[in-house]
């Protein structure tokens, strides 16, 4: 029993920092994916990707692979609006930024 428990709190400490980084890459893609959602508002009025791709860059100070996330998921946004909106609502682009936060 006293062996199980050590294993147990072993493996806890272990999968903590995963647990961490899961918890971190939901907060930081919520915070972000909005600015999908701009993008696609300006692909509609006709506005240059260049200028939608310019509100990710605060993305880059704060985590790289976001930063590539919103510069993909804008360009998806751009070339498929509705997609890029089923995928917003669904939740399913939270996903694939979360894992593209965390790597895994």
């Amino acid at each position: 029993m006293k062996n199980s428990m050590v294993i147990a709190a072993v493996v806890g400490v272990c999968l903590m920092p995963n647990l961490v980084r899961a918890d971190m890459s939901r907060d930081l893609c919520n915070s972000q994916l909005p600015i999908v959602a701009q993008a696609i508002r300006l692909r509609q009025n006709g506005v240059p990707i260049a200028t939608a791709e310019g509100m990710a860059d605060s993305a880059f100070r704060i985590d790289k692979n976001l930063f590539g996330f919103l510069i993909s998921a804008i360009r998806y946004a751009y070339e498929n609006p509705e997609g890029a909106s089923k995928s917003l609502n669904n939740g399913r682009m939270l996903e694939i930024c979360m894992k593209n936060v965390r790597g895994y």
